[in-house]
């Protein structure tokens, strides 16, 4: 329901307008009317109004005086115009206040329903984008702006593994998203549902929230069968019940976690988290290809040699092509194995290599590329002469010319990964050793000063600036600027703007 203020001191013209609004449509609902200024600002401070329809030449406030304390007390109020004055100056100043729309009386019912239709369809439009809004907050901020009364059905759609701190660019899921286009699959699934989709506390995620509605299991499977062509592999969990707004982050996080335990390895899955009064559902496991990838593992106490073992770990590859395995047990069992593999080899530590094994398994890749790194590893655990032909630094100096060189361009791990010849994971180690930091870390610097220097020393707009040093999503570039450096592009821009007036 719309709420509507109608404010006009001519009683005739005032009951008029009110039935001209309530016919128009159910969705508005005339709450209260006023005939001074002053009658007009005390309901605003008693009733809540959405949008109010204000005449000009009103006794005691005038129309423009009742629109600065709307400004003043609330001004998301949608507030409408309707005079006798033609008068530019009374046009301008209205505008210059924030009106929607300045209509000249008497009013033509063809102008006056169209000035509804606009109405409605904004004031819904903004009550949507201003849900999204909270909504973003409470994930990203933790932050309950308002106290909204709606429920929701969670969906968690997360790219890749669950418990990767995105070791590729983010970049990366942004293009994955922006080529999904959620938006227009929603839109298909639920042509009649109100719906939000904001993005999680990681680039790979995405929340969907289904406001009121209670949805079928077989809806779900239609959103997950219709995302997951675009990606390697996809984990959706779905939360049946509703749950308030209140409780939103705090199921957010249990939806991470329960993404987290239950996720596949390299398969696509949809998972139904039940509620914690419910009994706990496992995902069924298969003990023999357990047992069988433990046998092979064991293995490893007779081998030494690299294409041993290579082998070895082609022949537990092989086993989780042929069987769905979780993505925890995978990293319990690769880590296990290369525990063995190091606690056998003299003055070699695991541990330098654990925070490498887990990158490499929780990496956005396919299942044969993550066998290739995992095989590169063991090699250079088992030898480390023969892994670089090339001086460390002078692997990293050259990445960091590349870097330099195309920063302005889309830039993948697996990118660096083809034009230097070693795995993601190696490169970072490599890089990381020199540079105290990883190739992803070092690029963003380097974007996000080129920004500042071209911020502080034109006026270029934002969008434009975000395109000219590798960030085609301006948005994406006013969050990863405003975290770099503590203000959002714009402010910067203007204090640049104003030390230089100086």
């Amino acid at each position: 329901m719309i709420r509507v203020l109608v404010v006009e001191d001519e009683t005739p013209i005032q009951r008029d307008i009110c039935r001209k609004i309530e016919q128009y449509s159910d969705e508005f609902k005339v709450v209260a009317r006023a005939s001074t200024g002053e009658e007009a600002v005390h309901l605003l401070e008693q009733i809540k109004i959405d949008v109010a329809f204000i005449d000009v030449n009103i006794p005691i406030l005038n129309g423009l005086e009742v629109i600065r304390h709307i400004n003043q007390l609330n001004p998301e109020i949608i507030k409408v115009v309707l005079s006798g004055y033609t008068d530019f100056e009374y046009v301008s100043i209205a505008f210059k206040l924030g009106v929607f729309d300045y209509l000249v009386k008497p009013l033509e019912k063809n102008q006056f329903d169209l000035l509804l239709d606009k109405v409605v369809s904004t004031f819904y439009a903004y009550g949507k984008e201003k849900k999204q809004n909270y909504l973003q907050n409470v994930l990203t901020l933790k932050k309950k702006t308002e106290d909204i009364s709606s429920v929701y059905q969670i969906l968690l759609l997360n790219i890749g593994a669950c418990g990767a701190q995105n070791l590729d660019f983010p970049e990366m899921y942004l293009r994955i998203w922006e080529e999904i286009n959620l938006l227009e699959r929603m839109k298909e699934i639920f042509p009649c549902c109100e719906y939000h989709i904001v993005a999680g506390k990681k680039e790979a995620e995405r929340v969907v929230f289904i406001e009121g509605l209670s949805i079928e299991f077989s809806v779900v499977q239609k959103i997950f069968l219709s995302i997951n062509p675009f990606v390697n592999y996809l984990t959706v969990v779905f939360f049946q019940n509703t749950v308030e707004f209140k409780n939103i982050y705090e199921k957010y996080k249990e939806m991470q976690g329960y993404a987290a335990e239950h996720q596949l390895f390299c398969r696509s899955s949809l998972l139904v988290m039940p509620d914690q009064g419910s009994a706990y559902i496992k995902i069924a496991r298969d003990e023999r290809t357990d047992l069988q990838i433990e046998k092979i593992i064991a293995e490893i106490r007779y081998n030494l040699q690299y294409e041993k073992v290579a082998t070895i770990i082609e022949k537990i590859f092989g086993c989780i092509s042929a069987k769905p395995v979780r993505q925890q047990e995978i990293e319990c069992m690769f880590r296990n194995f290369f525990s063995a593999l190091c606690s056998r080899l003299p003055e070699t530590n695991y541990f330098q290599y654990d925070q490498t094994l887990l990158e490499i398994l929780q990496s956005y890749q396919s299942l044969e590329n993550i066998m290739a790194q995992t095989k590169y590893l063991a090699e250079e655990i088992l030898c480390p002469q023969s892994m670089l032909g090339r001086d460390k630094k002078t692997v990293a100096e050259a990445i960091v010319q590349y870097l330099e060189t195309n920063y302005k361009s889309a830039i993948s791990a697996q990118e660096l990964s083809d034009v230097f010849g070693f795995v993601p994971a190696y490169i970072n180690r490599i890089f990381k050793t020199f540079y105290d930091s990883t190739p992803m870390e070092y690029v963003q610097c380097l974007r996000i000063e080129r920004a500042k220097d071209l911020l502080m020393r034109t006026k270029r707009p934002i969008k434009e600036i975000a395109a000219e040093v590798g960030y085609p999503d301006s948005l994406y570039f006013s969050k990863v600027f405003k975290r770099a450096v503590g203000v959002n592009p714009s402010l910067y821009q203007k204090r640049g703007q104003e030390n230089g007036e100086k």
